[in-house]
């Protein structure tokens, strides 16, 4: 067979095996941290009273406050089957959601075998080198809140693309529920749309282009649903408990320092350089198809290259301002997330301005060093960052183990509640896998350390060693 035959088909059986491989570990995955009491809180009070409770007192995403309340530990630890589904649903969405954004961006040249390709190489890279695997993924609480609005960004970019290109009413209303749901979910999704509407807007008015009804009432959509996350009342209590909050300098600063930072950690990851480079060779060939690649997506570097840095800059700013620290990675995994398609556009638009530059091979010398270049992205994806992670915690054994020790801390959580005193004393997990594990324990004023005192009934889990701490609270 030659190149042309089995070289990309081959690439996409592997990256599907990538992706099935990272689901797969969610198997091992185990509630942490808030999973429990928000449980608590939909066992105690109910779950509509509860989602009411965390609007007036502690945030404003009246969207992803129900699906953590409504979350699979309503069932206890018996229902544990369901929640280590989760995983593998959310790579399904975040796999067919790129599917479907390719599809309608491409649309009519590009084929759906391309499109698949496009969207396997999106999930396995994110996946690959995504800040937090584990609160990306395999934490409930986190990955409802952060990723799934990814994944429905893209549906509703795909809703858009297919509306405006067919001035199709139906689409434009179907957009509706899509977009009033993923604002709802977190404060940087929340930005993100917020900002691509004005920038949409002041594009528009620059081309002296009318807006529709539609246009106009989903532009309305998008601010009545951000103002409602923003005054939610329970902002205020919840930023109390962060006193270097509001800190404008220091947010613009940090921000700005961790703008550089991720862009210098993702640009510099091995299988993405090799991938820019399989994409630069095929530019030409793929511009003669794809109008919008021959033009660059009509923009240019000075206009791109800003878009690339925003998009980080606007994920971890919210954090530095609403709490002072970026605490944990989950809006840094946001960032990534769409990162990675901006970065291939920007490729694009280069390629476009300096096409006299772009390589000029043979096509047989095109595959064969295409096909080389795919082989060291698999190498790459099976030795290093978070699927070399993933790999490592299965096959050494350090995943099920951990699996092992929580089940055990379980029962010694449930015979502790039986005690008079009400006092656990339990280790800590040895050895924890890498790509699965969030939080584990530390004093007893630590969030896991309360959360399991509540939902086992406990006045206090102490760890075998104890570890003094400040109190640690949810900061993203």
């Amino acid at each position: 067979m030659n190149g042309r035959g089995w070289t990309w088909p081959v690439f996409a059986v592997f990256l599907t095996v990538v992706i099935a491989f990272h689901a797969y570990m969610g198997r091992f995955a185990h509630p942490m941290a808030d999973d429990f009491s928000y449980a608590l809180k939909d066992v105690s009070q109910g779950a509509w009273n509860a989602a009411l409770w965390e609007y007036d007192h502690w945030n404003g995403r009246y969207a992803s406050n129900f699906l953590v309340l409504f979350g699979p530990l309503r069932g206890g630890l018996d229902a544990i089957h369901l929640y280590r589904l989760i995983p593998a649903a959310l790579f399904v969405v975040t796999f067919l959601g790129a599917f479907t954004f390719m599809i309608a961006l491409g649309r009519p040249a590009l084929p759906g075998s391309h499109a698949a390709i496009a969207a396997l190489i999106w999930t396995a890279l994110f996946a690959h080198v995504m800040p937090d695997m584990s609160e990306g993924f395999y934490w409930y609480t986190g990955s409802v809140t952060y990723q799934l609005p990814n994944a429905l960004c893209l549906f509703a970019l795909a809703l858009l693309i297919r509306g405006i290109r067919n001035n199709a009413l139906w689409v434009m209303i179907a957009i509706v529920p899509f977009l009033a749901f993923i604002i709802g979910c977190n404060e940087v999704i929340m930005l993100l749309v917020v900002v691509g509407t004005l920038l949409a807007g002041a594009w528009s008015f620059r081309q002296n282009l009318r807006w529709s009804a539609a246009g106009v009432v989903i532009t309305v959509l998008i601010i009545g649903c951000a103002l409602l996350m923003i005054l939610a009342p329970g902002n205020a209590v919840r930023g109390a408990f962060f006193p270097e909050r509001h800190q404008l300098l220091r947010s613009l600063g940090m921000s700005v320092l961790q703008t550089g930072r991720f862009t210098l950690e993702w640009a510099a990851c091995p299988s993405l350089l090799l991938l820019s480079m399989v994409w630069w060779m095929h530019h030409r060939h793929l511009a003669q198809r794809f109008p919008l690649l021959s033009s660059g997506f009509g923009l240019s570097p000075w206009k791109s290259v800003p878009v690339l840095f925003a998009v980080i800059f606007l994920c971890v700013f919210p954090a530095y301002w609403s709490t002072g620290i970026l605490g944990q990675h989950r809006t840094a995994n946001v960032a990534c997330f769409f990162f990675l398609p901006l970065w291939f556009m920007n490729l694009s638009v280069f390629a476009a301005r300096f096409g006299g530059t772009v390589m000029r091979l043979h096509d047989t010398d095109r595959l064969r060093v295409t096909a080389a270049l795919l082989l060291l992205v698999a190498v790459d994806l099976s030795f290093s960052g978070n699927s070399g992670e993933a790999i490592t915690d299965l096959t050494t054994g350090r995943a099920e183990r951990a699996d092992v020790q929580l089940w055990n801390r379980y029962e010694l959580l449930r015979q502790a509640a039986e005690r008079p005193e009400g006092i656990a004393t339990i280790p800590f997990i040895a050895d924890p896998p890498r790509s699965l594990y969030v939080l584990d324990l530390r004093d007893r004023h630590f969030l896991v350390n309360q959360d399991y005192a509540a939902w086992f009934g406990l006045k206090e889990v102490r760890p075998h060693v104890l570890i003094q701490s400040d109190a640690a609270k949810t900061t993203n």
